[in-house]
C-alpha cells in the first residue's frame, strides 16, 4: 500500500510534439536533464456507487490495469490552491479485478464509504503516455508525462485530451523547478488544466454527481410563499446532510461530521420555525433527526475536545505537553467507542427510513391545500421576537452571572443568527451587518463556553480515571483549569462592548428593512434580454443549536453529567 501526497502541474497542450522538441532541445548545462522513456498504454476505469458516495466523501476510485494485475487508487478530489495541485493518493495492488475483495487500505475505506451500495463503472480513461524523467545530477527528482487520452463512456469515445503533467518527486526542488515549468508552458503554448481527467470524462459523458441530491427547487425567492421558501431551505440543508454522510462514515476529516451535524440542527430548527405551513409528517421526521443528531453530537464533542487538547499541547513546554498525553488517550478511546455507535446508527434500517422519508417529503413539496403566507410577513415578527429575546437576556448579564446564563444567551444568539441567515436574502445589507455583529457575539460566548466545558471535563476526567493519571498530569490539569478560568474572565470583560453592537444603527437599519412593504414584482423582461442569475450562496457552515435548555436535566448531578449535558445542547 502507498499513501502519498501527489504534487504536480497539469496543462492542456495543443501539440505534444512541440513539448517533446522543447525538452529535447534543452542545453546540456541546464540545471535539469530530461531522459525519455518509451510510450506506454494505460487503461483506467473509474467507479462509484449509484448515489455517488465515493465522490461525496471527497475521492475518486480508479482501477488501473498493470500487466496481468490491477491496482486500485483512491485520490482526493480537492486539488488545493496555487499552481501546483496537491492530492492524496492511496494505492494498493489487487489480487484480481474485484475492488472490494481485499483487506488493504483502499478496499477497507471503500467498504466503509459505500456501506450497502454496490460499485458501478462510470467512465474509462485510455491514455498513451510517454514519460520523461527529470534528472538532477543524474538523480530523478520529477517526471514529465506527455499524455494523449481518450475519454470512453459505455464503449464509445466521448472526448479526447492532450495533457502535460509534471509531477514532483523531491519536494526540495519545487521552487527551482517552477521556473523551468513556466518556461515550458510559455514556449509550448500550454494552459493550466481546469479539470482533472476524471472530471473531463464525466463532463464528456454527461454525468453529474450532484443529480443524486436534487430534491426540487432551492431558490429562495422573496416573492415565494412561506411554505415554498421553507421547503427550498430544507432542501438545501438536506442535500448538505447527505453530502457529508460518506465523509462522516470514513471519519478521516472531522469537518464532514461537523457539517452533517450543523445540517441536522438547521433542518430541525427550520421544521419547527415553519411548522404551521409544512406537512405534519415533517414533524415526525424532525424527531428522527434529533435521534441522529444526538450521536453525531457525541462524536463531534469528542473531536472538539481532542482538537483543543492538541492545541494546548502545542502551546505549553514539552514536559507539560507530555503530561497532557494521558488525557488525550482517554478522549480518543471515548471517541472510538462513540464512532462505533455512530456507524451502527448510519447502517441501521431506522436511519435508512429517515433518509427515504425526508427525501420523499422534500421532493413532494408543500401540499396544495396549505394557505399561502407571504414570506416577508412571516419572517419579520420572528426576527423581531428573537432579537428581543437576545437583548433582554444580554441586558441582565453582569460579570458575576452564572456560566449557564451566558450559555443561555449563546443559544438565543444562535437562534437569531440562524433566522438572519435564513431570511437574509429578503433584507439585504441590513441583515448582513446584523449577522456580522451577532457572529462576533457568538464567537465571544463560544470561547467562554468552551473554557467552561473544558474545566468541567478536566474535573470529571480526574474523578473518573484516578488510576490512569500520573502526578505530573494532575499538575497539568490544575494549570489548565487556571488558564481556562482566565479566558472566561477576559471574555466576560469584553462582553458588554460586543453586545452593544446589537443595538444602535445596525438594529435601526434592520428594523426599517423589516417594516418596508415588499415591492411588487417587475414585469418579465423580453426573452432575448434575460440573463441567468446565480443561486443564492450557501449559508456559512456554523453550528446552530435550536433550543436546548442550559440547566442540567432532572436528576443529573456531578461534573460529568454537567459536561455531557452541555455537550449535547
Amino acid at each position: 500500500m502507498v499513501d502519498v501526497i501527489e504534487r504536480e502541474w497539469q496543462f492542456d497542450a495543443p501539440d505534444l510534439a512541440v513539448v517533446e522538441r522543447w525538452l529535447q532541445g534543452q542545453p546540456v548545462h541546464a540545471p535539469f536533464a530530461f531522459a525519455f522513456g518509451e510510450p506506454k498504454e494505460q487503461v483506467d476505469v473509474y467507479f462509484d456507487t449509484p448515489d455517488w458516495r465515493i465522490h461525496r466523501a471527497g475521492f475518486t476510485l480508479r482501477r488501473r490495469a498493470k500487466g496481468d494485475a490491477f491496482e486500485a487508487t483512491l485520490k482526493s478530489i480537492d486539488r488545493g490552491t496555487g499552481d501546483v495541485s496537491a492530492r492524496r493518493e492511496v494505492t494498493e495492488l489487487l489480487q484480481g479485478a474485484e475492488l472490494l475483495g481485499g483487506d488493504g487500505e483502499v478496499a477497507s475505506r471503500v467498504r466503509v464509504i459505500a456501506a450497502r451500495e454496490p460499485l458501478q463503472p462510470l467512465v474509462e480513461v485510455r491514455t498513451r503516455r510517454r514519460g520523461v524523467a527529470v534528472l538532477r545530477n543524474g538523480h530523478p527528482v520529477a517526471s514529465v508525462d506527455l499524455d494523449e487520452t481518450a475519454l470512453v463512456h459505455q464503449g464509445a469515445v466521448a472526448g479526447t485530451l492532450r495533457r502535460v503533467e509534471v509531477e514532483i518527486a523531491e519536494p526540495a526542488i519545487e521552487r527551482e523547478l517552477t521556473g523551468v515549468v513556466r518556461s515550458l508552458a510559455k514556449a509550448c503554448g500550454l494552459t493550466p488544466a481546469s479539470t482533472s481527467k476524471f472530471e473531463a470524462a464525466l463532463a464528456a459523458a454527461g454525468l453529474s454527481p450532484g443529480g443524486s441530491l436534487d430534491f426540487g427547487s432551492i431558490d429562495l425567492d422573496p416573492a415565494a410563499g412561506a411554505a415554498e421558501y421553507g421547503f427550498a431551505w430544507l432542501r438545501r440543508q438536506w442535500a448538505e446532510f447527505l453530502h457529508h454522510e460518506p465523509g462522516t462514515r470514513l471519519g478521516e476529516d472531522i469537518e464532514a461530521l461537523h457539517q452533517m451535524r450543523v445540517a441536522t440542527r438547521r433542518l430541525r430548527a427550520t421544521i419547527a420555525l415553519f411548522r404551521d405551513v409544512l406537512p405534519a409528517r415533517l414533524e415526525v421526521l424532525r424527531d428522527e433527526l434529533q435521534w441522529a443528531g444526538h450521536e453525531l453530537g457525541a462524536v463531534r464533542d469528542l473531536d472538539v475536545q481532542i482538537e483543543h487538547m492538541h492545541a494546548l499541547q502545542a502551546g505549553v513546554p514539552p514536559e507539560e505537553a507530555v503530561a497532557l498525553a494521558p488525557l488525550i488517550a482517554i478522549l480518543e478511546e471515548q471517541r472510538a467507542a462513540e464512532r462505533q455507535v455512530l456507524t451502527e446508527l448510519l447502517d441501521s434500517a431506522r436511519f435508512e427510513a429517515l433518509v427515504q422519508g425526508m427525501s420523499a417529503a422534500l421532493r413532494e413539496g408543500p401540499p396544495p391545500a396549505v394557505p399561502r403566507v407571504e414570506v416577508r410577513g412571516f419572517a419579520a415578527p420572528i426576527l423581531r421576537r428573537r432579537i428581543g429575546a437576545v437583548r433582554k437576556d444580554g441586558a441582565r448579564l453582569v460579570p458575576s452571572s452564572p456560566p449557564a446564563e451566558y450559555h443561555a444567551l449563546r443559544i438565543r444568539g444562535k437562534r437569531f443568527r440562524y433566522s438572519l441567515e435564513l431570511f437574509g436574502d429578503l433584507y439585504g445589507r441590513p441583515a448582513e451587518r446584523m449577522t456580522e455583529a451577532v457572529k462576533r457575539l457568538q464567537d465571544l460566548l463560544g470561547e467562554h463556553q468552551d473554557a467552561e466545558v473544558m474545566i468541567d471535563w478536566l474535573r470529571a476526567t480526574v474523578g473518573a480515571h484516578p488510576d490512569r493519571l500520573p502526578p505530573e498530569t494532575l499538575v497539568a490539569v490544575g494549570e489548565q483549569i487556571a488558564r481556562q478560568r482566565g479566558i472566561m474572565v477576559e471574555r466576560r470583560a469584553a462582553f458588554r462592548r460586543v453586545f452593544r453592537e446589537l443595538a444602535g444603527p445596525r438594529w435601526r437599519a434592520l428594523e426599517r428593512a423589516l417594516s418596508e412593504r415588499p415591492r411588487p414584482p417587475r414585469p418579465p423582461a423580453a426573452v432575448d434580454s434575460i440573463e441567468p442569475v446565480a443561486d443564492a450562496p450557501d449559508v456559512p457552515s456554523e453550528p446552530f443549536t435550536d433550543g436546548a435548555h442550559p440547566s442540567p436535566p432532572p436528576g443529573a448531578s456531578g461534573p460529568l453529567m454537567r459536561v455531557r449535558h452541555l455537550f449535547h445542547l
